[in-house]
C-alpha cells in the first residue's frame, strides 16, 4: 500500500515542482519521495518476479502430467 500511497503522492506534487523548478525544498521533496517509491516496487517487483519464475520451473502442460 505504501508503494500506491507515495506514487500518488508524488503525481500530486510533480507538476508543482516541474513549474516551480527555483523553489528546491519543493523538488527535493520530491524526488525523495519518488525515490522511496522507486525503491518499493523494485522491491516488489523483484519479489514477484522471482517467484513467478520458481512457479513456472514446476510447470507441466497438461499432456505431459500423469
Amino acid at each position: 500500500m505504501a508503494g500506491f500511497v507515495l506514487t500518488g503522492i508524488c503525481r500530486i506534487l510533480l507538476l508543482p515542482a516541474i513549474h516551480y523548478r527555483d523553489n528546491r525544498v519543493l523538488t527535493i521533496i520530491t524526488a525523495i519521495i519518488l525515490g522511496l517509491a522507486a525503491l518499493i516496487w523494485l522491491y516488489t517487483g523483484y519479489d514477484a518476479g522471482w517467484a513467478h519464475v520458481l512457479d513456472f520451473a514446476k510447470y507441466l502442460p497438461p499432456t505431459m502430467a500423469k
